[in-house]
């Protein structure tokens, strides 16, 4: 009988214990586990010196968690591995590990969280050393595995153009979110057109510098961390709260998904990253239900304005006039298919069915 398994990533750093955490893959843990996926682990400790400058003998001790972990498994013909992508431990010996349980008969599936190749690599700040690596590691370990989930299809074309080949290529469409609500209250539920909108996230200027120049006819509420900046008029600072209370937290009339330094448009390599990229936050607003407002060119803008469960703008200087020329009505109507998805991400529908495919 042919098994399925989850990789589960640990790292320990300076004596912290630090989980590949973070939601998503978390999630993605979670909703396998529950489909019958066995949990393989990788715990790698660190020492000081592979620290340095992630030492070739960092590389090498990576590979060996990873050998160890799957000869111990003891991974047949037939059998299917889940591997969330990048790996955190990762290691310049990947991909010819990967193929040689390819070539043994196993279904090696990757699911893609960030592509480092067309986020990082694309930097101005980064050494071409470091450019490097991740050209050299994500490409092989692309083409070595079974099958890749991507976020959408924007991403689904981008792998096309770097020669991965089309059949492997699996579409998720969205990130779903995990809430355990049973008893819980959304403070949204009550929220209409005209309350703030709900910026989450990560809010440190050199990352969300368009958090800084935000227009001044909307109101914003703002979660995360990192925000540092005199008193506005329109904007309320909320503090951070943890990945599973924040729905409960969150309130206002839609959730913004935006990214980079200015608030005309998404620009600079993170701005461009939404081009292809499927942005937690997007899952965490409508799994919430709350509505959308996310810039037109995002690759997940397809989404929200297929299942009209927001709206798309090209600058933030255009939501004023779009939320005057709403209707209470046609609020509320978008708030009705927010609520048709939110239980599918609160599930893990779309995780389920990507693996399934």
């Amino acid at each position: 009988k042919k098994m399925r398994y989850i990789v589960s990533e640990v790292q320990y750093d300076s004596g912290v214990q630090r989980t590949a955490g973070t939601k998503a893959r978390n999630d993605v843990e979670t909703i396998l586990s529950k489909e019958g996926y066995k949990k393989i682990t990788i715990e790698k400790k660190i020492k000081k010196s592979e620290l340095k400058f992630k030492s070739i003998s960092y590389h090498f001790s990576c590979f060996k968690e990873w050998k160890n972990a799957f000869l111990k498994t003891k991974i047949e013909k037939d059998d299917e591995v889940v591997i969330q992508f990048p790996p955190i431990n990762h290691t310049l010996f990947f991909a010819g590990l990967i193929k040689k349980y390819v070539k043994k008969g196993a279904t090696i599936k990757l699911l893609i969280h960030d592509m480092e190749i067309l986020r990082t690599a694309t930097r101005d700040d980064i050494s071409l050393l470091k450019k490097f690596r991740i050209n050299f590691e994500e490409k092989k370990t692309l083409k070595a595995a079974s099958s890749i989930i991507v976020h959408n299809s924007s991403m689904l074309k981008k792998l096309i153009s770097l020669g991965i080949t089309k059949d492997k290529l699996i579409n998720l469409k969205i990130f779903d979110y995990l809430i355990e609500d049973k008893g819980k209250i959304y403070k949204n539920r009550l929220a209409t057109k005209d309350d703030p909108v709900i910026i989450a996230g990560a809010l440190r200027k050199h990352k969300a510098g368009y958090v800084y120049n935000l227009p001044s006819n909307v109101n914003f509420n703002l979660y995360g961390v990192g925000y540092d900046d005199s008193k506005k008029d329109n904007i309320n600072y909320f503090g951070s709260y943890p990945a599973d209370n924040l729905p409960f937290e969150l309130f206002g009339s839609f959730g913004l998904v935006w990214d980079g330094m200015s608030s005309e448009t998404c620009k600079g390599s993170f701005g461009e990253y939404l081009r292809i990229n499927n942005p937690h936050k997007t899952s965490l607003y409508l799994a919430s239900g709350i509505p959308v407002i996310i810039w037109s060119k995002a690759a997940l803008a397809e989404f929200i304005e297929k299942n009209k469960c927001g709206i798309t703008v090209d600058s933030l200087y255009e939501i004023a006039d779009k939320l005057k020329s709403m209707t209470d009505k046609e609020y509320e109507d978008i708030k009705k298919n927010v609520q048709a998805i939110s239980p599918k991400l609160k599930n893990g529908y779309y995780t389920k069915k990507s693996i399934e495919a």
